[in-house]
């Protein structure tokens, strides 16, 4: 990072007071890192962490991060400082003030605060977010075993195309055709050409709702 973008954001960071009404309308929590300890944070931080300021304050930020991401965090903390090139955004755990993980995505930068290297962090909740797409994994991985052990044979189609997207073990077996060779085909392939003209026109009726 080059001095001129140091002592701009170094600017920034000096007038937190000037700019209070500004942070603390934030929907992130801002902090401020130096000498391993938490120098500020808006009221934000408060929200999603459940500490008060004068708790977390001049205390060692790492004793705030889930167990699990502390060897992570520590090291990107410190290879950041020494000008080492590490990701500016990664997702990781907090602990809240009930001792539960609390899922956050951390946005951080270089500065120079009250004269000193420090890091500015910008830090979103994604708990929720994350659970629903924990739910979405669970969900699509309990359908699949459905699928995948169903005695019927079941075919998924591209209402547009047509073409095949998914077929269980029992279809291709009662079709004699490999998964690989029913998901290179449609709709088309598979009916007789006496019926074909009625099962398209029920299947765009179904697509259609």
């Amino acid at each position: 990072m080059g001095n001129d973008s140091r002592k701009t954001k170094a600017q920034l960071i000096d007038e937190l007071k000037k700019y209070a009404t500004l942070l603390e309308k934030s929907n992130d929590a801002i902090i401020v890192l130096q000498d391993g300890l938490l120098k500020f944070a808006n009221s934000k931080a408060t929200e999603i962490t459940g500490f008060p300021a004068e708790e977390t304050l001049g205390k060692p930020f790492i004793d705030f991060v889930a167990p699990q991401y502390r060897a992570l965090v520590m090291e990107r903390y410190r290879k950041r400082l020494a000008g080492e090139a590490v990701p500016d955004k990664y997702e990781m755990g907090l602990l809240n003030r009930k001792g539960s993980v609390i899922s956050v995505e951390v946005s951080a930068s270089l500065i120079e605060y009250d004269g000193k290297p420090a890091t500015l962090s910008i830090v979103r909740d994604i708990t929720e977010s994350k659970r629903v797409e924990n739910s979405l994994r669970e969900s699509e991985a309990r359908y699949r075993t459905l699928f995948e052990t169903a005695a019927e044979g079941i075919l998924a189609a591209d209402m547009e195309t047509r073409r095949f997207l998914y077929a269980n073990p029992a279809v291709c077996q009662m079709l004699g055709y490999s998964q690989e060779e029913l998901l290179n085909m449609g709709v088309m392939d598979i009916h007789p050409e006496d019926s074909l003209k009625q099962v398209i026109s029920d299947f765009d009726s179904l697509a259609r709702g």
